[in-house]
Parts: C-alpha cells; sequence; structure tokens
C-alpha cells in the first residue's frame, strides 16, 4: 500500500526480513511434500513415524561374524557425519523366534581394536535398546539397555561392555536433547552395571565378528521375547587414514542424533 511504500523504517526493515520468509516458505515446502506428514481430517499434517520404521526380515543366522547369508538389498547405510562418507557402514536386521539379529558391515581402510574397556572414545559400535515399558517419558531409563562393542582383531576377538544409564530428573530432561551420537565423558560416569530387569537379555546377547580387506563385520543376537517391534538407537565411530592423517567420522543409525531421547530412535518391527 501507499503507507507502507512511504514508510522508511518498513522499507529498511524489508531486506532484513525477506531471507527470514523465503526460509520458512522452503521450510514448508519440504514438510507439505514429505511423505512421512500427513494431513488429518481439519487439514493439520500429522507426522507418521511408522512410516520411517524398519521391518526385519524373518530368517535364522548362524553368528559366525560372516555376513554372506545376509539378503544384500536389506541392508541400509547409515547417516554419516561427514558427506563424502555415505554407504562406508551398513546394517540389516533379521529375526526368529525371540531373537533379533543385526549384521554390520563397516568398509575402513583402518581397524582399529583396542582392549579399551571405557564407555567412551575410540573405534566403537554403540546400541541403546528400548526396553522400558511405556510410560510417556521420553528419555533414556535403567530399563534401556547400553551395549558398547569395539571392532574385531585378526583372530575375531572383540572387547564388548554392556550396561544401563541411570541418569538424575534433570540430567534426563538435558540428555534428551543435546545432539550427541556416542557417550560423552560428562556422561560416562553415569554407566552403572546392566539393570536387574535387563540381566537375563544382556546375558543371552551375543556379538561376534571378522575382519575382512574392506574393513570388518558384525553380527549381533540380542533376545526380544514376545515384542513385536523394538526401537533402538545405533551409533558408529571409526577412526581412519584420510590423506596421510586420521580422523574420526561418525554412522548413525536413528531419526534423530540424540541418544538420550527415546522418541527418536529407529522403530525395527519383526513381520
Amino acid at each position: 500500500s501507499d503507507e507502507l511504500s512511504d514508510n522508511t523504517y518498513i522499507q529498511k526493515i524489508i531486506p532484513e526480513l525477506e531471507p527470514y520468509i523465503a526460509q520458512i516458505r522452503k521450510d514448508y515446502d519440504a514438510i507439505v511434500s514429505n511423505p512421512n506428514y500427513v494431513p488429518d481430517v481439519e487439514g493439520y499434517l500429522t507426522y507418521q513415524t511408522e512410516r520411517e520404521a524398519v521391518f526385519a526380515t524373518h530368517k535364522s543366522v548362524l553368528l559366525d561374524g560372516n555376513l554372506d547369508e545376509w539378503e544384500p538389498s536389506t541392508f541400509k547405510a547409515l547417516y554419516a557425519s561427514r558427506n563424502d562418507e555415505n554407504n562406508r557402514v551398513k546394517v540389516a536386521f533379521n529375526y526368529t523366534g525371540n531373537s533379533l539379529y543385526i549384521a554390520v558391515d563397516v568398509k575402513t581402510n583402518s581397524v582399529t581394536s583396542t582392549q579399551d574397556t571405557t564407555w567412551i572414545g575410540g573405534d566403537q559400535l554403540l546400541l541403546i535398546f528400548d526396553y522400558t515399558p511405556e510410560i510417556g517419558d521420553t528419555w533414556i531409563q535403567p530399563q534401556d539397555l547400553v551395549w558398547l562393542i569395539r571392532p574385531p582383531d585378526e583372530t575375531g576377538n572383540l572387547i564388548q561392555k554392556k550396561g544401563s544409564m541411570v541418569l538424575t530428573p534433570f540430567s534426563q530432561r538435558g540428555i534428551s536433547d543435546i545432539t550427541m551420537r556416542s557417550i560423552s565423558s560428562f556422561f560416562s560416569h553415569y554407566m552403572k552395571p546392566v539393570d536387574r530387569s535387563l540381566l537375563a537379555v544382556a546375558e543371552s546377547a551375543v556379538a561376534t565378528g571378522q575382519q575382512n580387506p574392506g574393513g570388518y563385520q558384525l553380527e549381533l543376537m540380542i533376545p526380544v521375547g514376545n515384542l513385536d517391534s523394538i526401537r533402538l538407537n545405533m551409533s558408529l565411530n571409526d577412526i581412519h587414514q584420510h590423506h596421510g592423517a586420521q580422523r574420526t567420522t561418525n554412522f548413525i543409525f536413528s531419526r534423530r542424533p540424540y541418544i538420550g531421547n527415546v522418541y527418536t530412535y529407529a522403530e525395527i518391527i519383526f513381520r
């Protein structure tokens, strides 16, 4: 209008606001075009989390660290923290009876197997399984199993560690909103022995692995009882050689990079 065109103050701030308006439009268009969002009867967009679910294949597995028996088409790439390293780590899921099987294929030019039994640092695969009954909280509970696995050495031996994260109410809320793909030094002192509700699960969980010319492979088995699905967070740190120097890349299998917020974990459905 004439009033707006004559308003010197408005004319000065319009160039500053235009980038924000353009970004809002871009974000809106991305949401509307995302098939995970569908309009409800009133026109509001509803996020369909089940569309991000992964279906485990009903098939038995020989736990020997060899992935030849796994169907290549079922593997999914983990998100890489560096764009030029996508597709270096892949994962697949099988199940049979009351057990979930996980295959992890890591392509790397440096396999750093270690005797390190701490919760932080180095090459590691970190998994968190949501075993807590539905209580409405988003944050991790002591009844959720945390499982850390180091890469196998040349003979197939690997170091692993299982535990539970026991947080204060303040830390529960804090860790839920922190972008974190592995356990930090701050939160490592909250790691405790496996919660007694998980002892049978932890004792039965098995990890095997082997190195190969292009990296290493892992096969895991964990009991899931009579569950028909489970949420899990998976992250893998890999220290490798890049142009003559070492650098660390993190890979994650999760809807969001928050290891303390179980609502961001990927859902694995057994069908």
